[in-house]
């Protein structure tokens, strides 16, 4: 049966419906949870059984599976973000337009926690972020950290 695996930092292993991929991109992002589309006879868990099992730190035997597809990896947030953070640092204006363009394989939420983070982490670095139209986003000209000779706009709309 194809279905989705779940591999926590930790090593743990959960297999659910690929019906539920939709319900687990946001947690998995947030919690560094790898998911891969595999092939198993290992029983699927519903998703409240899976919310169950993570919370409680339940031990899963590791049982045998084929792995079809990667999903999504931590390696694939971390490419996002380290996108939209050097976007900002190289001067570029940076919208959410852009980025679910850019990245059309991510939601408009998930997309949009990326440039909140980003936002965030690079205000309380010292830079000034700047709104410069409805969705558009750039670090200030005036910013002590920005070089103001490397800005270039990149035109989402």
């Amino acid at each position: 049966m194809n279905c989705l695996l779940l591999k926590t930092p930790d090593d743990r292993l959960f297999f659910t419906k690929l019906t539920n991929l939709p319900l687990l991109v946001e947690f998995a992002k947030t919690h560094n949870i790898e998911i891969s589309t595999v092939r198993t006879s290992a029983r699927v868990l519903n998703i409240k059984e899976l919310v169950k099992s993570i919370c409680t730190k339940t031990p899963v035997k590791t049982p045998k599976y084929k792995t079809l597809k990667v999903n999504l990896s931590t390696k694939q947030y971390k490419s996002v973000y380290n996108y939209v953070k050097d976007s900002f640092l190289k001067g570029e204006t940076v919208s959410l337009s852009f980025l679910v363009n850019k990245f059309p394989e991510y939601s408009k939420s998930t997309l949009n926690s990326y440039l909140s983070k980003a936002k965030k982490e690079l205000t309380q670095a010292g830079y000034s972020i700047q709104k410069i139209k409805k969705g558009h986003y750039l670090i200030c000209g005036d910013s002590k950290k920005t070089n103001p000779s490397i800005k270039q706009t990149v035109e989402a709309d």
